[in-house]
């Protein structure tokens, strides 16, 4: 007979449950020599069986379930390729791309199967204001499909956007301030993935002076927002937190990590969010144990600046360039706005810019987005979509400012706010939360809901 309270017990453990299922992961992958990603999926798919299983035993409550199976979506996609063999309007079939196909499937399939069994328990839904426009952005994305260059291309993402939706609704209708935080948390922790590689690649010697970590598996941009975010979230849970040795490891994973990657962007839009905290706590960081936690993260980072490798070899590098990206960048912006002026109201279809390429004025430069989160939305949907997720993005902003630097102070706010408000710089010139789903999306996407909920919750007098 299964003990079911020994299994209750054990998924109540969900840090202990998502290291050791991402680790078995990561492990199993990156031991792979061939189709790594068929690996990956396998593993996804095995997961969600457990989840399906689990649940009709009743051995999982349907909040659990939802938040596996939210981490199992997100961890996989942290695991996927950043290759993607796409032609205008169709597919280049390949083992990567059935993979993904497969999982998308198998996760939409089952989200949309414990929507339907939590319709059946509790018959009524209660959406935060920033969760109800995430959907009005949902229907202008689906209305795409009539116009979209690739139809099939288009409702693969919007499979993964509606089941995004459907576990966010489920999740938070009768959610708590602690599970709005659990849910942060693990959001945080399934980007294990992004957090390894770089560390991964330099322990290997696969960064040479004054380059990035590139290839099949990392995209440089991303890893550092992910890595600084998640860095940042642990240092103010640091800060406010009697765990301080499990906390300020996780921060240093995160911040090692980032530097090593050597994003750029991350790294400006992490300074500046670390100026806020110190602004908000400073009078926390005197003290002999925080102290010495930040020389410990100091030291840390100054180690591998030594290596010749990471951000600080990179933008020496950079500088050589004649910091060329960003002046491309702005050149790329300019295009970006004559191609959302082709259709502002509608858009171009969502996921659009991956099959219709994007070209750069004056520069020999074509790409799939358009670096800037907020450009790429209205080339996708339009003003229509993108004025509901900015504004769902704006009512959290205006929470978050009504509560002030004191937001650091809030021990279950802070550290979301913090992972939070790198992601949002970072979306000015890179693709963080447009268009089509990578792993910064499910975190931001993720974090904005739990803030909506917890700034609620939270009095604005809260930290004094």
């Amino acid at each position: 007979m299964i003990d079911k309270v020994f299994l209750r017990k054990a998924v109540a453990r969900f840090d202990i449950v998502i290291f050791l299922a991402l680790g078995i992961a990561i492990f199993a992958v990156l031991m792979a020599e061939t189709l790594p990603i068929v690996i990956a999926a396998l593993i996804a798919l095995l997961l969600l069986m457990l989840v399906t299983v689990a649940t009709s035993l009743h051995m999982l409550t349907w909040k659990n379930a939802t938040l596996f199976l939210w981490t199992i979506m997100v961890a996989h996609r942290a695991l996927s390729p950043r290759v993607e063999s796409v032609e205008v309007g169709s597919l280049v079939w390949n083992p990567y791309i059935i993979a993904e196909v497969s999982v998308t499937i198998a996760i939409f399939s089952v989200t949309l199967l414990l929507f339907f069994l939590w319709l059946t328990h509790f018959r009524t839904i209660r959406m935060a204001t920033s969760l109800k426009l995430l959907w009005a952005y949902v229907l202008v994305a689906s209305f795409s499909l009539l116009y979209s260059p690739s139809p099939l291309y288009t409702g693969f993402w919007l499979l993964r956007l509606v089941s995004v939706a459907l576990l966010l609704t489920m999740y938070f209708s009768a959610a708590t301030l602690a599970d709005a935080e659990q849910f942060a948390h693990i959001t945080l922790l399934a980007m294990l993935p992004y957090l390894m590689l770089p560390w991964l690649a330099f322990i290997q010697g696969k960064i040479l002076p004054g380059s990035r970590v590139m290839g099949f598996w990392l995209h440089p941009g991303q890893a550092s927002m992910i890595g600084y975010a998640v860095g940042a979230a642990y240092l103010v849970r640091w800060l406010l937190s009697a765990r301080r040795l499990k906390t300020i490891m996780l921060a240093l994973l995160g911040f090692g990590s980032a530097f090593i990657a050597a994003g750029k962007i991350g790294a400006v839009s992490m300074l500046v969010v670390l100026a806020l905290i110190f602004a908000g706590t400073w009078r926390r960081w005197f003290s002999t144990r925080r102290m010495a936690g930040v020389l410990f993260v100091g030291l840390g980072l100054a180690l591998l600046a030594s290596r010749g490798v990471g951000l600080l070899s990179h933008l020496q590098y950079y500088q050589q360039l004649a910091f060329a990206t960003l002046k491309a960048r702005f050149l790329l912006w300019d295009a970006a706005i004559s191609r959302w002026l082709e259709s502002p109201l509608v858009g171009m279809g969502f996921a659009s810019t991956r099959v219709i390429k994007l070209p750069a004025r004056d520069i020999e430069w074509i790409t799939t987005h358009a670096h800037n989160s907020f450009l790429e939305s209205l080339i996708e949907v339009g003003l229509l979509g993108s004025l509901s997720l900015f504004t769902a993005i704006g009512v959290v902003i205006c929470k978050l400012f009504r509560l002030g630097l004191s937001i650091f102070r809030v021990e279950s706010t802070g550290p979301i706010a913090a992972a939070w408000g790198v992601l949002l710089l970072s979306s000015v010139a890179d693709l963080v939360f447009g268009g089509i789903l990578q792993p910064p999306t499910y975190l931001f996407i993720g974090l904005l809901i739990s803030l909506d909920v917890l700034c609620k919750r939270t009095p604005p007098t809260a930290g004094h």
